[in-house]
């Protein structure tokens, strides 16, 4: 290869090729593929650590990025949930097919998306060093307290000790375990007013098993089937409020009615506080029977006015 790199160019290539493949390149193989010597490498490394750009390699001298270490000018450009990028491709949809830019436009977002599963710390949010604490005892293996943790399910606010072995900072949220609880619960980030990670070990990591969240981010292992007929009032506003629910949505053959048929926590946190705000646009709760218990039984619950 002729050496056809400067300095500059040189270690953005170096910077998208550890990127793109972490843990393959040795300082040799760089130094081949860039027709340069190993040295070279060596104090393009210096210049991307300097820069903040820290860099880890294996027992067989492969490197890679670390992880721990969060690229604070890049994450708020790529921070994309899951929602997010269902909803820009469905704005995108709107361009017309023959407009080439929808075509551009996808490639990127798909690009941003699966540089986004590297599994770099996410820095978008204000909220930094609770993720960053999260991460400390995940890494560690080390039992950290919630403190002061506002939990809509109980309705209150207390501390929780948890082993958190599942973080999803995009989505604002974690998977633990919690030994007050004894089982393994969804969290909010945003709900906790501090972390505190603690000296001790993980005790339950053989219970550390990860669940499957439902389109309203509820984590449980006993889902249901639910199956709903709504208006496209109600149609909208799922979409609109949980868009991961999207995929689960189709039209019948009659106008004006939708059906919605998902995998849902068998509790059914969030679908019931739905139904109960769409109330008019619900046209028939079809299953499971024990959601129209759960409906009623909150229905007679409420209060007089």
């Amino acid at each position: 290869m002729s050496k056809e790199y400067g300095t500059k160019t040189r270690l953005l290539r170096i910077m998208k090729a550890l990127i793109e493949q972490p843990g393959f390149y040795t300082k040799r193989k760089l130094a081949s593929l860039y027709d340069v010597s190993i040295d070279t490498i060596s104090h393009d490394f210096n210049a991307l650590n300097n820069a903040g750009f820290l860099l880890e390699f294996d027992e067989k001298h492969r490197y890679s990025f670390v992880q721990e270490k969060p690229f604070r000018q890049l994450q708020d450009l790529l921070h994309f949930s899951e929602e997010d990028q269902l909803l820009l491709y469905q704005a995108m949809e709107l361009i017309p097919s023959s407009d080439n830019r929808r075509i551009r436009l996808k490639q990127k977002l798909a690009a941003l998306y699966d540089f986004r599963k590297l599994g770099f710390t996410y820095l978008s949010r204000p909220h930094l060093n609770k993720i960053d604490q999260l991460l400390l005892a995940k890494n560690n293996k080390k039992q950290v307290i919630l403190r002061d943790y506002h939990s809509s399910h109980s309705n209150n606010i207390q501390d929780r000790q948890v082993e958190a072995f599942h973080i999803q900072a995009a989505d604002n949220t974690f998977q633990a375990w919690d030994l007050d609880k004894k089982e393994i619960r969804h969290f909010k980030i945003s709900r906790v007013s501090s972390m505190e990670v603690t000296e001790k070990d993980w005790e339950f990591e053989n219970h550390h098993q990860l669940l499957t969240t439902d389109p309203f981010r509820i984590a449980d292992p006993n889902q249901v089937e639910v199956h709903l007929s709504m208006e496209i009032g109600a149609k909208n506003s799922l979409i609109e409020q949980y868009p991961l629910s999207t995929p689960f949505i189709k039209a019948t053959s009659s106008s004006n009615s939708f059906e919605f048929k998902c995998m849902m926590n068998h509790r059914f946190i969030g679908i019931d506080r739905f139904i109960l705000a769409h109330h008019k646009h619900i046209l028939k709760i079809h299953a499971p029977q024990s959601l129209l218990q759960h409906m009623n039984k909150l229905v007679s619950e409420f209060p007089s006015f």
